[in-house]
């Protein structure tokens, strides 16, 4: 009769757990776009919520002191069928496996006013191990349970609450973003812990089962484990505990633990197995009501996203939902691509959809140019002279530069790059500072040109300039071929 019990447990567990309709949507699932820093995109977001949550993880925890034997047999006989029924079923929920197994701590400890041996060494006992990170392989799931081996254990109770502080200790799990988390456990004892009894209600005085002894095995040292911080951390990690025991013993405090994290506690032997698993794995998985959905963009473009509403404080399912979604650039971002997802979240972080964003960011370059040149007197009184006249003029100029563009424009410098035949650049390099965006400013030096009055040429020909300067990242940029004067272009004006 216990084997068959186990037996529809684990059906209910793999199988009824996530029979639900069609999946969660988020509409358009992708949006490319390119702004400016300071600019901004708006599309409208559709959210469909079936009523469970469409990417689920759940870990299959095994207590493998001997009293397991019976579970873990069938479990082994019965993991494939039972896996390659819930992907026939529920091919449109994305859901994920692993599988961790613990026996206890293979030492004796004194703490609490409790002595005993916790496990054996000799045994094969140990505390903690992950048999298999979460994953969709059922190959490796399957294998990962058949490989089970039953240790001893020593005193009645177990490193439980090792086992739910690794659920969001270890990050070799490898829960996934925005999914469902359930721990599904199956031991028939109690934590290790010096008070059972606290926050238990009705409970009074102490219940001491031993302190836990944490991951260095040493009892006194940081790192012990506090059953109720650990069961706070659990809810806090959104992890859902499921404890399925093959007795009804210490019910009332299973029931209480259980529910810190939102999930429950069940006996496997009771008449009821199968009714109680199937209404705790779909408590633990349908959402009748979302709770707090909100939109949420990757960890770093937070400031990127908002929506109107910010948030759906309480949704009926299943339902269609509506955001206005704006993305702005922030001002002052690099030129470059930026790809980020924005997931519709639950209070919980359990997502109902995911859409991919890639913003490109232009480079923005200054519109600088010349308009004005000017005698430098600097020199020569009149700023030019001819040596000699009339067949050699020697000229030094200043120039203005005016930036027309949007943005700044740093430690400026031009150097004249191509000038008519007859002329010979003696110093072609201006330097005049800062231009800030609609801005502009004079040379603070000359540039000197000598030009040879035996050679004339037309008068459409002139000078064309290099200018090179820094933008407010201190990226340097180089700009080719800038015209005489502002509206020209160098393929017109320079031989």
């Amino acid at each position: 009769m216990e084997n068959k019990i186990v037996v529809s447990l684990f059906v209910v567990v793999f199988a009824s757990a996530l029979a639900m309709p069609a999946s969660a949507t988020i509409t358009p699932d992708t949006l490319n776009a390119t702004l400016s820093p300071g600019e901004c995109t708006t599309v409208n977001k559709e959210v469909y919520l079936p009523g469970h949550a469409p990417r689920v993880d759940v870990i299959f925890a095994f207590d493998l002191t001997g009293s397991m034997g019976s579970i873990i047999s069938t479990a082994k006989e019965k993991a494939k069928d039972i896996i390659d029924k819930l992907e026939t079923d529920y091919p449109g929920v994305d859901f994920n496996y692993g599988v961790m197994s613990y026996m206890d701590y293979p030492h004796s400890y004194s703490s609490c006013g409790y002595n005993a041996s916790y496990g054996s060494a000799w045994c094969g006992d140990y505390a903690y191990k992950l048999n298999q990170s979460l994953t969709s392989n059922k190959s490796a799931v399957i294998a990962a349970i058949n490989g089970l081996t039953l240790g001893c254990g020593d005193d009645g109770p177990q490193d439980y609450t090792r086992i739910m502080y690794e659920s969001y200790a270890d990050p070799s799990i490898g829960w996934r973003p925005g999914a469902k988390k359930i721990v599904v456990n199956f031991g028939d004892s109690v934590p290790h812990d010096c008070n059972l009894n606290e926050g238990v209600p009705g409970k009074t005085g102490t219940w001491s089962t031993g302190g836990d002894p944490g991951r260095d095995e040493i009892m006194g040292t940081a790192d012990d484990l506090d059953l109720q911080t650990v069961l706070a951390n659990m809810a806090a990690n959104n992890i859902i505990l499921l404890e399925c025991h093959t007795s009804p013993y210490a019910m009332e405090y299973w029931e209480y633990w259980t529910n810190i994290t939102g999930g429950g506690f069940y006996i496997t032997t009771s008449g009821t197995l199968v009714d109680d698993v199937v209404n705790a794995i779909t408590a633990g998985i349908s959402t009748p009501h979302v709770y707090g959905l909100h939109l949420m963009a990757s960890s770093g473009y937070e400031s990127w996203v908002s929506s109107v509403p910010s948030v759906y404080p309480d949704l009926t399912t299943p339902a269609t939902v509506n955001f206005t979604e704006t993305i702005c650039v922030p001002a002052g971002t690099v030129p470059g691509t930026y790809t980020f997802t924005v997931s519709a979240m639950d209070a919980s972080n359990v997502s109902y959809g995911d859409q991919s964003v890639t913003i490109t960011v232009p480079e923005l370059i200054p519109e600088l140019c010349p308009d004005e040149y000017r005698w430098n007197t600097s020199i020569s009184p009149t700023g030019y002279e001819w040596d000699p006249y009339p067949t050699l003029f020697r000229a030094w100029n200043d120039v203005h530069f005016v930036n027309n563009g949007t943005v700044d424009a740093f430690n400026v410098t031009a150097t004249i790059t191509c000038a008519p035949v007859n002329v010979n650049i003696v110093d072609g390099t201006v330097t005049l500072g800062d231009i800030p965006a609609g801005s502009s400013a004079w040379s603070k030096d000359f540039f000197e040109l000598e030009v040879d009055m035996t050679n004339p040429q037309g008068p459409d020909k002139g000078i064309c300039w290099r200018v090179e300067y820094d933008d407010a990242y201190g990226n340097h940029h180089v700009i080719e071929d800038v015209a005489k004067y502002c509206g020209e272009k160098c393929s017109d004006i320079c031989p």
